[in-house]
Parts: C-alpha cells; structure tokens; sequence
C-alpha cells in the first residue's frame, strides 16, 4: 500500500518538475523575484529601524526579519489553497477528470499527488528567501533550530493542504473557481500575523487569531529562525498545529468524497 503510494507520489513530483523546468523563462523568474522581494522587505523594514514598537520585541524590533519569514512563509498557504483547484481545473480543461475517476487509484491520493510538487518548490523558494535575506541584507538567524523549523513545516503544510483539499471539493461540484480560497488566504493574512503582529489587533479579534493554523505556525517559525526555539519550547505552538491537522484532514477527505459521489450520481464528472 505504502509502496503503491509512494510510485503515483513520484510520477507526480517527476511530472510536474519537469513541466516546471520545461518553462526555463518562467522558472528563473519565479527564483529571481525571490531576490526583489526580499530586497522590497529589507527597504521596508529600514523605514522601521530604530522605531520603539512593544508589539515587535520579542523580534527584537527588527521588522524585515519579521516581514520576510511571515510573507514568505504564507506561500504555503497560498500554493496549498490554488494548487488542489488548479490540479481539479486542469482535468476538466483536458477532458482527465473521468478517467482519473474511473481510475483503481482512489481519487483523493491522486488529488494529494498533485500538490507534492507545488510544496516542495515553495520550500526551496522559502530557502531561498532566508538565504538571500541572510548572504545580501544582512538577516541573522545564526541561532535558528532546523530541526523545529522542519516540524513546523510539515505540521503546516499539513494545515493548510486540509484546507486547499476542502475548497477543492467545492469546485469539483460547482465546476469553477469560487472566492473561498482568496476570502480564507485574505482573513488569515490578516489576523494570522503575516505583515503585523496579531496581538496589535482588538482584544476579539487576537482570540479569534488563535484559531487559525497560520497564527500558530508563523508564530512557531520566527521563533524557531530568530530566536532558536526548540521542539520543547514550541510545544503550545505544535501542538495546536498537530491539533489542527488532526481534525482537518479527514473533513477535507471526506468532503471530497462527498464531492465525486455527488458528480457521478448526478453525472455530470466531464461537463465544465
């Protein structure tokens, strides 16, 4: 079973690296922006050096390292929100969808397959960010702990794939690209602490922020890069996010189970 699993994960990570290196002009232009924008957070967070702010102490006031990992690492969220649509919108378009269907392959492994590779490219842009923001503009996370940061990942990218695999069955039914992925990345940019610190936020709305996966996870990371925080001193932080992927999965498992049986009754699997 795990081995079956393993050779469907790989032809898709094999498939979509090679379309990807394919396009070698818009490959190197998605590495390169990496640079421009780190450049964009350094020139926005010297604006802020030497400002007094009690809400970024424990960053020890510096803003662009706060900005750089909370913008870079919300790629994650972004890639696992489109990427379950997109996969879904690429096989109406083709015409795959019902053979994928029809396939011995439970359509959720297949769907899971699919967002193996957008993952893995966020983290190496994700690398990229830290390692430029440290060897250009002088980002100092000499005391990062990996193995936290690894944790962290994982239980996020986690998170957030159970809540792109529950969109995603909203546009198997519906057929298009509903606003539900731009509404959740939108409400969790702002109240999970991408550009600001969440606890600025009315006393209501910083509760409401606890229940959001990217508050924990963005709150774990820069702890773990900036201050090298352990697994043991995140544990609140892990915990909540294992909590989170935990409950999340299955429902969005289920929900696209739902979702396929609900087009093969009503028969409409190759309509678009």
């Amino acid at each position: 079973m795990i081995r079956h699993w393993m050779r469907i994960a790989w032809a898709f990570i094999k498939r979509d690296f090679l379309l990807t290196i394919s396009y070698k002009a818009l490959f190197l232009s998605q590495i390169s922006a990496v640079i421009f924008w780190a450049a964009i957070f350094y020139y926005v967070g010297d604006v802020f050096k030497g400002v007094s702010a009690a809400a970024l102490g424990p960053y020890k006031g510096n803003y662009f390292a706060f900005l750089l990992i909370g913008v870079a690492f919300t790629d994650y969220l972004t890639v696992s929100l489109a990427s379950f649509t997109n996969s879904i919108q690429e096989s109406q378009l083709m015409g795959t969808l019902e053979i994928l269907l029809l396939s011995p392959c439970r359509y959720s492994t297949l769907l899971i397959s699919s967002s193996l590779w957008p993952s893995l490219f966020t983290s190496l842009r994700f690398l990229l960010y830290l390692l430029f923001g440290t060897l250009i503009f002088g980002l100092d996370i000499g005391n990062a702990n990996p193995l936290a940061a690894v944790v962290i990942m994982l239980l996020s990218i986690l998170c957030f794939s159970s809540i792109g695999i529950m969109v995603s069955s909203v546009t198997l039914v519906f057929k298009r690209v509903v606003p539900v992925n731009y509404l959740i990345g939108g409400v969790f940019s702002f109240l999970g602490g991408v550009a600001f610190p969440s606890e600025v936020l009315p006393p209501w709305l910083v509760r409401i922020s606890s229940y959001i996966p990217l508050t924990h996870s963005l709150t774990a990371m820069r702890r773990a890069l900036l201050d090298g925080y352990g697994v043991t001193q995140l544990l609140p932080e892990i915990g909540a996010l294992a909590l989170f992927a935990v409950v999340f999965i299955p429902i969005g498992l289920y929900l696209v189970h739902l979702a396929v049986r609900r087009i093969k009754t009503v028969g409409n699997v190759s309509h678009y």
